[in-house]
């Protein structure tokens, strides 16, 4: 099945997302990994030993964004940009997903934690789209986190992305709340 039918038979099977939801979530794990360099090969050698997947990357403290507070050992950041910034100073250099196999795209060697994405995507949305990133994205059906979750577990399902034995679904939840993240927490970029 082309690339293409494989996309519209993922909105059929899940119509609460549209066909640009997918590609955005799909373009922004390119973003995540070449822009932002998320997904550090050392993390992922890491989260492979023990139970418990290894240490989750410092993400900051959700809080002000309405989002899930992640475990930590520094003390939370002040809004999500500064928690972003701090996101990309320890995964330092990443590898990237092969979008161009043959079989569509699977991850490479490198892993983004559920929490990772959402900071990359919300980073993506914003520079594509600026202040009009959450009206956007709530257009296609990506209402919260969760969302993203949903798409990227609907790409699982088709094989265009693997998953760790560490990740579920319920990492992608109330990671930050949309109205924060998007609106109350949004700077201009010069």
């Amino acid at each position: 099945m082309s690339e293409s039918n494989l996309i519209y038979q993922l909105v059929k099977n899940d119509p609460r997302y549209t066909v640009e939801a997918y590609d955005f979530v799909r373009e922004g794990l390119v973003y995540a990994t070449e822009i932002l360099h998320f997904g550090n090969q050392s993390q992922k050698s890491a989260a492979s030993q023990g139970e418990e997947g290894g240490r989750e990357l410092d993400l900051g403290s959700l809080e002000d964004l309405g989002g899930t507070a992640i475990e930590k050992d520094e003390p939370p950041s002040e809004s999500i940009d500064e928690m972003l910034q701090q996101t990309i100073e320890k995964v330092g250099d990443a590898g990237q997903f092969d979008l161009d196999s043959d079989e569509g795209p699977v991850e490479s060697e490198n892993h983004l934690t559920g929490q990772e994405l959402c900071l990359a995507l919300r980073q993506f949305a914003i520079d594509q789209y600026g202040l009009m990133a959450k009206s956007v994205l709530n257009s296609w059906g990506i209402c919260s986190t969760s969302d993203f979750g949903s798409i990227v577990y609907n790409i699982i399902d088709i094989g265009w992305m693997k998953k760790s034995v560490n990740d579920r679904r319920e990492h992608f939840d109330q990671v930050y709340e949309f109205q924060a993240a998007f609106v109350e927490q949004f700077k201009i970029q010069r």
